[in-house]
């Protein structure tokens, strides 16, 4: 089995189980991201596609080369493609932070995460927003 990934965070975190299980991982990424990234992914026996950018600028157009590549690779049948975009446990993840959070607190005032692509703060507010408020 193959995992495929764009290369951000979460991605040294696939690499690091996928070599603990004894999975070949493939992640796409880029020259405008972070290279300490792309050399952990390296460090655990896996391959780093780098789409190149332009000049390291992050643009639309390397988000949808970066998806074409990761594409062509998701095609094969013997791969499991890991969208971090299109995630559906996402929700329910981060809805187990928000469910352990607003027990132990009247009210949330501020909420502070670390951000890739905004999961975590996203669909933890979401979940909070669906359950009853806390007395």
């Amino acid at each position: 089995m193959e995992h495929f990934a764009r290369a951000w965070g979460w991605s040294s975190l696939l690499a690091f189980v996928c070599a603990v299980k004894g999975y070949k991982f493939i992640g796409v990424s880029s020259d405008a991201f972070a290279n300490e990234k792309l050399q952990t992914i390296k460090a655990l026996s896996s391959e780093v596609i780098v789409v190149p950018s332009d000049g390291g600028r992050i643009t639309s157009h390397l988000f949808t080369r970066m998806k074409e590549e990761t594409a062509k690779l998701a095609a094969d049948p013997n791969t499991y493609f890991a969208d971090k975009f299109n995630d559906r446990d996402e929700f329910a993840g981060y809805g187990e932070l928000a469910h352990e959070l607003l027990p132990q607190v009247r009210r949330i005032e501020v909420f502070t995460a670390a951000v890739g692509t905004a999961a975590c703060s996203l669909k933890s507010r979401r979940y909070s927003e669906l359950s009853a408020p806390v007395p």
